[in-house]
């Protein structure tokens, strides 16, 4: 038996399809390689504007301050090489991977393939 059968085929052992399976049957956040440049170049001329709008997708306790959205130093001679992103931003990473999307009715759905 194929791992990588047709989409209509069912699976007969009971074994869940594999992840190659899945993926060809799953709609996709970017949809053309057009569209990942596009995104690449507004994450690289403007991240705090293209990160704001994806931290916008997530539930904060306290929402990142606008002002204080990313900030680096990248020169050693100007102070301690650093990147600090969404400060004053407060966050449980579980919740937002995980419990949000039980509570929505998704608990018997795959979260994360291993």
């Amino acid at each position: 038996m194929s791992i990588h059968g047709p989409q209509d085929q069912q699976r007969q052992d009971g074994v869940e399809p594999s992840v190659h399976e899945h993926r060809q049957n799953h709609r996709y956040h970017v949809s053309s390689m057009a569209q990942y440049e596009r995104m690449y170049r507004e994450s690289v001329d403007d991240p705090a504007a293209f990160w704001g709008k994806l931290a916008q997708r997530l539930d904060w306790k306290v929402p990142p301050s606008p002002d204080r959205f990313l900030a680096y130093n990248f020169d050693p001679r100007a102070g301690p090489v650093r990147v600090m992103w969404m400060q004053g931003g407060i966050t449980n990473a579980c919740y937002n991977a995980l419990d949000r999307h039980v509570l929505a009715g998704r608990g018997d759905k795959v979260a994360y393939y291993w």
